[in-house]
């Protein structure tokens, strides 16, 4: 489907994984997966059928446990949330990404359980008649990571390294979440806002348009928040990230450019 319409201006955030996907059956339920060459980020899709039950595990296909997860059912009329779960909420509790929601507990979309080397858990909060998909992304030096930081309520705000489980990296694209209240969900990239500071966000939990302030600089391994506002840098805010790489690695074997 082409979404155009030639009032408007648009943007689009791609992740490659690795082509048209393939069978696994590392899990309770089978599913199929595209993974990308790096072992970073899967598409998984999945059917628990009719016999499913809480605790089932789903094979995700990445070469390690994946660190954030994002799930929506594709079926079922009514259920439209989108689950976000990651190590840094801890998988006890869960996010929307459509909602402006705070973290909630509750074993409903990852019955409590952490994702292993090749599977993740679902709980109760299923259908067993429905498919789902869901994007799992792992720590990938020099290309995806994700992590948690503290706000200061200071124009002068906190920098933060991004944990891609190497040295960090210059981010392209970057969304954060406040869990500890209700704020909406927050996105800056590089496309729209290509010289610091950034100050163009959207917001994946509403229909509106992007709006602007000083909220952040993209920096050589990291972002440092320029803000005051509640959906990234409140004074004690509790906020996770999701971070993608400006110039990510060139393969197998290749390090990083390093910054000078």
């Amino acid at each position: 489907m082409c979404i155009r319409d030639s009032t408007r201006t648009y943007v689009a955030w791609c992740w490659k994984a690795g082509g048209s996907g393939s069978s696994n059956s590392d899990g309770d339920i089978a599913s199929t997966v595209s993974v990308a060459s790096h072992g970073g980020f899967s598409i998984v899709k999945y059917d628990p059928g009719s016999g499913g039950s809480p605790g089932d595990t789903v094979g995700h296909g990445l070469s390690r446990a994946p660190n954030y997860i994002i799930l929506k059912v594709l079926e079922a009329v009514g259920d439209a949330n989108w689950s976000v779960g990651s190590d840094d909420i801890g998988w006890t509790n869960n996010l929307f990404l459509n909602l402006n929601n705070a973290k909630s507990a509750g074993s409903g979309p990852w019955n409590n359980t952490a994702p292993t080397s090749s599977v993740f858990s679902i709980g109760s909060d299923r259908d067993n008649d429905a498919a789902y998909i869901a994007y799992c992304f792992a720590k990938t030096p020099g290309l995806i990571a994700c992590g948690t930081y503290t706000g200061n309520g200071s124009a002068d705000g906190p920098f933060i390294q991004v944990n891609d489980g190497g040295s960090g990296f210059k981010p392209s694209f970057i969304m954060i979440k406040r869990t500890d209240s209700t704020e909406g969900w927050h996105i800056n990239d590089a496309a729209r806002d290509p010289i610091n500071p950034l100050d163009l966000q959207l917001q994946p939990n509403t229909a509106g348009t992007e709006s602007g302030s000083s909220y952040m600089d993209f920096t050589a391994n990291g972002f440092k928040l320029r803000g005051t506002q509640g959906a990234t840098n409140t004074s004690g805010g509790t906020y996770v990230y999701l971070a993608m790489a400006e110039n990510p690695f060139g393969g197998s074997g290749v390090a990083q450019a390093k910054a000078r």
